[in-house]
Parts: structure tokens; sequence; C-alpha cells
């Protein structure tokens, strides 16, 4: 019965030893030092830049949650606003368990504060037309995480032709 009652105290403490250090990294990770390499990325991939003026925060328990506060996309050059989508605040819940994976499941996603302007120019191109192709490889596709659920507050979309 000792060594049961030995491995069940060892268990344990690698248990919370291990839940000890994820919060201490989580704590002393700054994701707003990945400001420009984030940026960077939405740049290449969309072609449009992304401008985040607020802060990054990231929490995990009791569920790991990303939030960014004063963000906005570019608009096309030509465009009526300097930004095509602006967003006060957005917070996503993300999945643990398929993360490890290396899925990336957002369970709730929240947007505060959401402006959108659509518009078409002389051509008849639409703003929101943001070519990816460029930017990924060939035979590669981009689909975009997994939305349980989706609460939108305060939004305004705005459509001009």
């Amino acid at each position: 019965m000792s060594a049961l009652r030995t491995a069940a105290v060892v268990v344990a403490a690698i248990l919370v030893l291990s839940a000890t250090a994820l919060v201490l990294a989580v704590d002393l990770f700054d994701p707003n030092d990945y400001r420009g390499a984030i940026a960077s990325e939405v740049q290449r991939a969309t072609g449009r830049a992304l401008d985040i003026q607020g802060q990054i925060q990231l929490s995990i328990l009791p569920r790991p949650r990303l939030s960014v506060t004063n963000v906005s996309l570019a608009n096309v050059p030509g465009g009526s606003a300097p930004a095509f989508v602006s967003i006060d605040a957005i917070h996503a819940d993300i999945a643990l368990r398929p993360l490890i994976w290396g899925q990336f499941n957002i369970v709730n996603l929240e947007i505060d504060g959401l402006d959108v302007i659509l518009e078409v120019d002389q051509h008849g191109q639409g703003n929101w037309a943001i070519n990816t192709a460029s930017s990924l490889d060939s035979g590669s596709s981009f689909t975009g995480p997994a939305i349980s659920t989706l609460l939108v507050r305060w939004a305004s979309i705005t459509f001009l032709s």
C-alpha cells in the first residue's frame, strides 16, 4: 500500500508542478512583444496592414483566452476610409484539447464595437475581396479556425457603391 501511496503523491506533485509552470510561463510571456510579427503575417497573407493600437492579452485559466483591443485592418488604396474593419475589442476562448494537436478551434468569439465599411470601386471590385492566393503555397489551402459561438455587440456595417 505504501508503494501505491508514494506513486499517487509523485503523480500529484508532477501535476501541481506542471500546472504551476504553465501558469508562470503564461504570466511571464507578453504577447505584445509579437505585435509586429502578427501584423507582418497578416500583411503577408492579406496584402492589408493590420494596426493593433490596444493590448494583446493571453490567459490560460479557466480556458485559454486571447483578447485584443483597438485593432483595424486597412482598406484598399483609394477607399473612402483608412480602415476596412475596425474592432474595439475581440475575445476568443480557445479549445485546449484540439490546440494540443495543432488545431485552432474557437469555442466562443466575442466582438465588441465592430465597424465595417464595404465599398465597390469604379471597376466593380469590392474592398472585401482579399487575394490570399499569392501568399499561400501551391497545393495548400487555408481554412480558418472552427468557431462554435459568435457574439457581436455594437456593430456598424456601411455599404458604399
